[in-house]
């Protein structure tokens, strides 16, 4: 929720602060928000520490696809990919790295462990980023964006990808409640690795992915497939499933993540379309497990909660029917 609620706020820090300065502050805040988490009452700092976590991603994001068109103009697209990629990874890292070092560490331990590459990063990046300004936007093109299809049409892309991720690793470990936690935890790790090699595939890709046809709907013909066998409660191949969802899904996220800075109209504009595109999105992805939720409740079926996929599925295909090919932002 905090991802979509602050991604506006985000863009109108990187015109003030500037890409570079705000990264590094909401990189430190990361940092904060991990110790945080350690200290008492531990489940108001659990709250908080995790409050300042999700607003300092949140506004970092916009700022990142500023930086991305700024320092790469002529390699947006694979700027993007590797940005995307580094995203799976960390995620891949930490979620399947975190058990072990609770076991190792503890709780507060595991929290202050994630703490320390923050830093790191951090420092990183005050030490290598460039430090030229890039053009920022008055606040009040953000009103002139929303008037900006092209805004809407990434937002409403990004929005059927959050769908069907969260509420896939949402109501996966349900579906599979009678097969183990061992079943789950191998399927949602075959998840994340395929969303994060399909990120590292489209960094060597050349041709202009993020604005093609034809890749969307690859995308959606994916999704929809491995949807339709979570609906239909295959839990025996879930992992044959879940291969499908991801290259789908990591296929419409890394393209919806090149959107905002190859469709922007000049440099300014691109964090206010990122914000957007972002908010929409990722309150989509807040509000898709919860509806998933009322879905279980209204029909007592497990499965229930799966037909968001399928509608997530063919949104990106009639999305994916609107674009006509290769757009390039003029430079």
């Amino acid at each position: 929720m905090c991802l979509g609620l602050f991604a506006v706020p985000g863009a109108l820090l990187s015109n003030l602060l500037g890409p570079r300065r705000l990264i590094a502050i909401a990189t430190a805040a990361l940092a904060a928000g991990a110790f945080i988490r350690v200290l008492q009452p531990a489940v108001l700092a659990l709250y908080a520490g995790t409050l300042v976590l999700g607003i300092a991603t949140a506004v970092a994001q916009p700022a990142a696809s500023a930086v991305m068109r700024g320092w790469f103009p002529g390699q947006v697209q694979r700027a993007s990919a590797i940005y995307t990629a580094g995203l799976n990874a960390g995620g891949a890292v930490a979620s399947t790295s975190s058990i072990y070092l609770f076991v190792i560490v503890g709780w507060r331990g595991s929290f202050i462990t994630w703490g320390v590459p923050a830093l790191l990063a951090c420092a990183a990046w005050l030490w290598l980023a460039p430090r030229e300004q890039l053009e920022s936007a008055a606040p009040s093109h953000l009103a002139e964006l929303l008037q900006n299809r092209e805004v809407w049409r990434a937002g409403a892309l990004f929005a059927t990808q959050s769908a069907v991720y969260f509420s896939a690793v949402t109501w996966l470990p349900f579906l599979l409640h009678s097969r183990g936690r061992g079943a789950s935890a191998f399927v949602l790790l075959v998840l994340g690795l395929v969303v994060l090699g399909m990120a590292v595939t489209l960094v060597g890709v050349k041709g202009p992915f993020a604005t093609s046809r034809s890749f969307y709907l690859v995308a959606g013909a994916l999704t929809l497939g491995g949807s339709l066998g979570l609906v239909f409660g295959l839990v025996d191949l879930a992992w044959l499933f879940v291969i499908l969802l991801g290259l789908g899904s990591g296929m419409t996220f890394s393209g919806a993540m090149a959107l905002p800075p190859l469709l922007a109209r000049r440099q300014g504009e691109v964090a206010g379309f990122s914000a957007l595109m972002l908010a929409i999105g990722y309150l989509v992805a807040f509000s898709a497990p919860l509806l998933g939720g009322l879905l279980l409740d209204a029909t007592g079926a497990v499965t229930a909660p799966f037909a968001l996929l399928v509608v997530g599925a063919f949104g990106m295909i009639a999305i994916g029917l609107t674009f006509r090919g290769s757009k390039r932002f003029d430079a």
